[in-house]
């Protein structure tokens, strides 16, 4: 499997950005994962508080009776989801590292039962309690390498953020009440949104495939052309639609 271009990363996140349903989003999702290698997908969240996990309906390749039984019965021995929410970052597997450990013999045993051989634990966004994220597996034994992860890690989040948009009914023309923003390009437009949405210059760069230097470049440009002098004052001009 050869590496993605990033101008194909950012054919994806642009895809998504544009679809008008969740069930179009999980088709997107759906076909981009298979081509870096992933045959199943799963959006869902932990509560930090009592551990209790929550699947997706829609956004998500897995069986609603296996989806079930994970929730009920293998979350709280799952340790690929532990990983990622005590690092806070991905956490790679695949099912013949849990075989040797009799503590995780259980969860071993639901893995090879579903035919699930490598896959991904990706925590995408903490928020009122909860982290959301994404889990990503396949039906084979195979390497992933860092760009590759970096890559579903970039399109997982650009999704999480688009789910949310169409579940709050967003309109899909934002309404531009300052005409400063019309000076921007479109990928300044697009920087601007995931700086009102709280991300850093470096979360940026990671989400559109950009270098953290481009990032700074035109978040630079932008404050100049809006004759404004910090982010959070060039966040607030845009309309609430257009906030990731």
């Amino acid at each position: 499997m050869s590496e993605v271009h990033p101008d194909e990363i950012q054919g994806v996140i642009r895809a998504i950005l544009r679809v008008g349903t969740v069930t179009d989003l999980a088709d997107t999702l759906s076909g981009f994962y298979d081509r870096i290698g992933f045959s199943d997908f799963g959006f869902g969240s932990i509560e930090l508080a009592t551990g209790t996990v929550a699947t997706s309906d829609v956004l998500t390749s897995f069986d609603s009776r296996m989806r079930e039984d994970y929730c009920a019965a293998y979350a709280p021995t799952d340790p690929m989801l532990e990983a990622a929410v005590r690092a806070d970052d991905p956490a790679v597997w695949q099912v013949e590292q849990l075989k040797a450990s009799p503590q995780h013999h259980r969860f071993h045993e639901f893995l090879l039962d579903h035919g699930l051989k490598t896959g991904v634990n990706i925590p995408l966004l903490k928020h009122e309690g909860r982290i959301h994220g994404v889990v990503l597996t396949s039906r084979r034994v195979q390497s992933r390498s860092p760009q590759t992860i970096a890559t579903a890690m970039a399109v997982s989040a650009a999704a999480l953020l688009k789910q949310g948009q169409l579940l709050q009914r967003m309109p899909a023309v934002p309404v531009e009440p300052d005409p400063r923003l019309r000076s921007l390009s479109q990928q300044q437009r697009e920087i601007l949104s995931w700086i009102a949405g709280g991300k850093s210059n470096g979360d940026i760069a990671l989400i559109m495939a950009l270098s953290k230097r481009a990032v700074d470049y035109h978040v630079a440009a932008i404050l100049q052309k809006l004759g404004v002098a910090s982010r959070t004052q060039a966040a607030a001009m845009l309309p609430p639609p257009d906030r990731v």
